[in-house]
C-alpha cells in the first residue's frame, strides 16, 4: 500500500486544519466583538466537528469529557460513516495545536509529519474542507447565550501570518471605467505616467483629464451578478470605492467611503448617500463568506458565523446575528490593495473600445493588522 501523499497548503489551508485541533482540544469558544477582542460572559462549548470529505467520507469527532479504561484524559471520539474508529487524547490533539500554530507563524507551508499523521488519525483527507462545501467547519456546540445544543456552519479566516487578502486579485476581479470627454491625446497622456506609484498617479490623472466622474463597469458578468446580491448599488459603490480609495495614502475602506460619500460621483440623492457606505459593508460581508468573482454566489444564508484564527493563538467567533459588529470589525481591519500590473490585463491603462475610452483597475482588499483610528472612525460605531 503507498503512503499518503503529504498535506499541501497555504497559511490560510493550514490555519484551517489548526482550527479544527484548536477547537477540538479547547472547546470553548468565545465571541468577538467589534474590536476582534474576546467577550469573556458570551462563550458557547464545542461538542463535536463534523466533515465530509473529497471521497464522500463522512467524519464526526466527538469530545467525551469522561475517561476510557486505559488512560485518565478527556478523548476525542472519531467516527468514520457513522462507525467508531479509535478515540484520541485531548492532551495529544492540543500539543499537536500548539505545534501546528507555531510552524504557521514562522511561515513554514509544510509538511508537517507530525501534524499530518494526527489529521489522517482524525479522518482528515485535506487541510480544508472540500470546496463544494459552503461551510469550512461544521460544529455542534452548547450556546451558553440560548441555553441549547445547536449545529453550526462557520467559514473560517486565518490571520496568524501577515495580513492576508480578503479578495485576491483576477481577471474576474476588473472594474472597467468610462472616461467622459477622453480622446487620443488624453490616453497618451496618462499612459506616458511611469516611476514610482505610477498606477495612482495615472488614477489621479484620470480623475483630473475626464470631463465628469469615470463611470465603473464590472467586466465579469458572474462579478456584477454577485455584487447585486450583496446590495442593488454594489456593483457602482464598490466600483467608484476603489477608485477613490487607491489615491488615498495608506487606502483604508473608511476613508475610501468617506471620499466618494462626499464627492458622490454617482450624483445620488441626499437621502441616498448612505448607499455607498451600505453597499460597501455588505461587500465586505460577502467576500468574508466566500463570494469570489468567478463563482455564482448564493449568499451567506447556509454560513452561520465566522470563526477568526488570531495571531495570539486564540480563535474567536463572530455569528451572523451580529452582522453590523463584524461589519464594523472589517470596515477597521481592510484596505485596498494597488493591484498588480503584471498579472491582469490593462491594468492601469487607458484603452478603446467601440469608440469608447475606459480604464482598468481590479477590486484587490487585504487586512490590516492595526485598526483604523482616523478621521472617518465614526462610521465604526464602536462604543
Amino acid at each position: 500500500m503507498s503512503e499518503p501523499k503529504p498535506f499541501t497548503g497555504n497559511a490560510g489551508e493550514w490555519g484551517e486544519a489548526f482550527v479544527v485541533l484548536h477547537l477540538l482540544s479547547h472547546s470553548d469558544l468565545h465571541n468577538a466583538d467589534a474590536h476582534g477582542e474576546r467577550i469573556e460572559n458570551e462563550v458557547s462549548r464545542v461538542r463535536a466537528i463534523y466533515r465530509t470529505e473529497s471521497s464522500g467520507r463522512d467524519v464526526a469527532l466527538m469530545l467525551f469529557d469522561g475517561t476510557t479504561d486505559s488512560v485518565d484524559d478527556p478523548q476525542v471520539m472519531v467516527f468514520i460513516d457513522g462507525e467508531p474508529v479509535r478515540h484520541i487524547p485531548v492532551s495529544r490533539i492540543a500539543d499537536a495545536a500548539h505545534s501546528l500554530f507555531g510552524k504557521i507563524a514562522d511561515g513554514q507551508h509544510g509538511p508537517h509529519p507530525d501534524e499530518e499523521a494526527l489529521l489522517r488519525e482524525l479522518g482528515l483527507e485535506t487541510l480544508g474542507a472540500p470546496a463544494s462545501r459552503k461551510a469550512d467547519l461544521r460544529a455542534r456546540v452548547s450556546d451558553g447565550f440560548i441555553g441549547s445544543l445547536v449545529t453550526r456552519n462557520y467559514s473560517i479566516k486565518t490571520l496568524i501570518k501577515g495580513e492576508p487578502s480578503l479578495s485576491n486579485a483576477s481577471s474576474g476581479s476588473y472594474i472597467d471605467y468610462e472616461l467622459p470627454g477622453f480622446d487620443w491625446d488624453k490616453a497618451d497622456e496618462v499612459n506616458s505616467i511611469s516611476g514610482s506609484a505610477w498606477v495612482v498617479n495615472r488614477i489621479r490623472r484620470v480623475l483630473d483629464l475626464s470631463e465628469s466622474a469615470p463611470i465603473p463597469s464590472i467586466a465579469n458578468r458572474t462579478f456584477e451578478r454577485n455584487l447585486l446580491k450583496c446590495h442593488w448599488r454594489a456593483p457602482e459603490a464598490v466600483g467608484y470605492a476603489v477608485l477613490y480609495g487607491n489615491t488615498i495614502s495608506g487606502k483604508r475602506l473608511p476613508d475610501a467611503i468617506g471620499m466618494v460619500s462626499e464627492v458622490n460621483p454617482a450624483g445620488w440623492a441626499a437621502d441616498e448617500i448612505e448607499d455607498y457606505e451600505d453597499a460597501v459593508r455588505k461587500y465586505l460581508w460577502a467576500i468574508v463568506f466566500d463570494m469570489t468573482p468567478t463563482v455564482r454566489w448564493a449568499g451567506p444564508s447556509q454560513v452561520d458565523g465566522y470563526l477568526l484564527a488570531k495571531r495570539n493563538e486564540e480563535v474567536l467567533a463572530y455569528q451572523v446575528s451580529r452582522q453590523r459588529s463584524f461589519e464594523n470589525y472589517l470596515l477597521a481591519h481592510s484596505s485596498f490593495d494597488t493591484p498588480s500590473t503584471s498579472r491582469g490585463s490593462n491594468i492601469g491603462e487607458v484603452f478603446e473600445r467601440d469608440g469608447r475610452w475606459f480604464f482598468r483597475l481590479s477590486c484587490v482588499v487585504k487586512y490590516k493588522t492595526k485598526e483604523y483610528s482616523g478621521e472617518n472612525s465614526g462610521m465604526l460605531e464602536f462604543e
